[in-house]
């Protein structure tokens, strides 16, 4: 019961694709065919945020996570400012 099967890397990487870049490839597509760009920002900001964990679990450098970071940053920033539009 309290055991736990280790994980092995496809599946870990199969729940960063399925929990950040899934969506975040909908809200881009969405937000594209009905001219909203919130959703567009929005869902730019969760395939950067995917990418940073994704670069996290392989261990690049550190420039690659502040590279993502910051455009997980841009684009959330910008899909707030859309909203208050």
């Amino acid at each position: 019961m309290g055991t736990r099967k280790p994980r092995n890397g496809n599946s870990q990487y199969r729940e960063l694709f399925f929990t950040w870049c899934v969506p975040g490839v909908i809200l881009v597509i969405f937000g594209r065919l009905s001219d909203r760009l919130v959703l567009s920002h929005f869902g730019m900001a969760l395939l950067s945020i995917g990418i940073l964990y994704y670069g996290k679990v392989k261990r690049f450098r550190t420039w690659w996570q502040v590279v993502w970071l910051a455009l997980f940053s841009v684009y959330l920033a910008l899909g707030f400012l859309e909203l208050l539009k």
